[in-house]
């Protein structure tokens, strides 16, 4: 099995006060889906995204 993580961004809504959230596959350097053979290494890469993300960006792992 591989694991993608998704990035999920919050985006300001014009017709309510609740955010729109627009789920994002994020990429490697070849602009493919960065991919991880265990669900473990992929965790322990969202938490370090989630750790420096200043806009308060949520980070999930997904299974392909």
């Amino acid at each position: 099995m591989s694991y993608c993580i998704i990035k999920n961004i919050k985006i300001k809504n014009e017709s309510s006060d609740i955010p729109k959230i627009l789920p994002v596959i994020l990429l490697d350097s070849q602009d493919e889906v960065l991919e991880f053979e265990n669900f473990d290494e992929a965790e322990k890469f969202k938490v370090l995204l989630q750790k420096n993300s200043d806009s308060n960006h949520t980070y999930l792992v997904k299974e392909i």
